[in-house]
């Protein structure tokens, strides 16, 4: 439910790499968002693909904070409906990071887009796994501020 994936309609490139300097290699952009980007990326020493959401741009310390106490409760959270957060940090040019497990797939929205519907059952299937989803996030005090099938992760 978070933006950690690779989809299918969100593959963009980049020449240059965001996280140089960091324990990542940015390999290419995946998204882009209303404060920053997400990247595939490879932690360097292990090799792991992973993805990253870097905050570009946001000099609000307000913004920053809210980033960070998000990145924390997230990476407390053990839940199969819930992105796995690993790490965080800034970049040397200070911009903050957080890692996430990568997923790959689609998002809801391509897959209705593919398929059209779903049936009575696997619709309350999918939203009793987003609920569940966000239920563990309200118990650890976050709000998800951009519920829509582009920002859900059909797996």
């Amino acid at each position: 439910m978070f933006e950690g994936g690779i989809a299918a309609g969100q593959r963009h490139t980049s020449m240059t790499d965001p996280l140089e300097g960091t324990p990542y290699r940015g390999i290419r952009r995946l998204g882009r968002g209303a404060t920053g980007d997400v990247w595939l990326a490879e932690q360097r020493a292990l090799q792991k693909r992973v993805a990253v959401k870097i905050l570009s741009g946001v000099t609000n310390e307000a913004v920053v904070d809210r980033f960070r106490l998000e990145a924390q409760a997230l990476a407390r959270i053990a839940h199969p409906n819930v992105i796995e957060v690993t790490d965080m940090s800034r970049t040397p040019a200070g911009s903050p990071y957080l890692v996430m497990d990568l997923l790959e797939g689609r998002t809801l929205a391509e897959e209705l887009k593919t398929r059209g519907y779903f049936s009575l059952e696997e619709a309350r299937q999918v939203m009793l796994q987003m609920l569940a989803g966000l239920t563990a996030l309200h118990e650890q005090g976050l709000l998800h501020r951009d519920i829509k099938p582009s920002n859900v992760f059909y797996c």
